[in-house]
């Protein structure tokens, strides 16, 4: 029997994503599937999710990166990293601001005037001679030059540094969040299985972990899916984590006694 296309298993996942969302007769027959389709599907709606989830970061960052670039060019010291000692080609302390959607202070400083970037605009970045120093949220973290090695960076590098990160960054992010929603969701079914638990309790119905598993990875289905549409619009809503979990949470009880009537008839 010839095995099945991957055009077959992407037409499939398709189907059970739509399905998870619109229907809920179809968990009956999910709460029932081997171990083996529930991690297929794991596996393709993590992929999907980390390509939304890239193409949405390079979306709403890829302009603001380049006009960032661009300015540390022009206003970025050439400057050299040797022995733990910053040296910067300038006339200091130099402080530049970069105005933008977030923005932040760097302040070049290798003669002892500043000790701390306490008084500049967060997030603020304080180079000294021995350490890279960075405040941000009211909290200020400390990096000793000798951590970084040697290196010295001219204004060209950084021109350099722009094209590498344009040709890196989508593979390094899909894997990321590949990786990172691969876990997020299964231990974020392994929570919701309380809930399908407790929806078969009521009918004194025992359900094993993989019938619940089950049911409450599909039932993550319409949350991810609200999430990606707020992803992409740029939205801040509050306590939207809430908001997520209390859908995924009211879809796999609802998933469980749809099966657990289903069961029983």
């Amino acid at each position: 029997m010839p095995s099945p296309s991957i055009s077959s298993h992407f037409r499939r996942f398709y189907y059970e994503a739509y399905a998870a969302i619109t229907d809920f007769q179809f968990y009956a027959g999910i709460a029932r599937q081997r171990w083996g389709r529930t991690l297929l599907f794991l596996l393709y709606l993590s992929a999907h999710v980390a390509v939304i989830l890239s193409l949405t970061v390079a979306l709403h960052y890829r302009t603001e990166f380049h006009r960032f670039s661009a300015w540390a060019q022009s206003q970025f010291p050439p400057l050299e990293v040797k022995n733990g000692q910053l040296t910067v080609k300038a006339e200091q302390p130099l402080i530049r601001r970069y105005e933008g959607k977030l923005p932040v202070t760097f302040v070049f400083d290798t003669t002892g005037r500043y000790q701390s970037p306490d008084g500049f605009g967060q997030p603020a970045f304080l180079l000294t001679r021995r350490n890279l120093l960075l405040r941000y949220r009211g909290q200020t973290e400390a990096h000793p030059w000798e951590a970084f090695g040697t290196f010295s960076l001219e204004r060209g590098d950084l021109k350099t540094i722009e094209k590498v990160v344009r040709w890196l960054y989508f593979p390094v992010s899909y894997a990321f969040f590949l990786f990172y929603t691969l876990f997020a969701k299964s231990v974020t079914a392994v929570f919701l299985t309380g809930f399908a638990v407790a929806a078969a309790a009521r009918y004194r119905v025992r359900m094993s972990f993989q019938s619940s598993f089950a049911i409450a990875l599909y039932a993550l289905t319409p949350a991810i899916v609200i999430g990606l549409a707020v992803n992409l619009t740029g939205l801040s809503i509050s306590y939207f984590h809430v908001i997520y979990f209390a859908i995924a949470a009211v879809y796999t009880y609802m998933a469980a006694q749809k099966y657990v009537g289903a069961a029983s008839s």
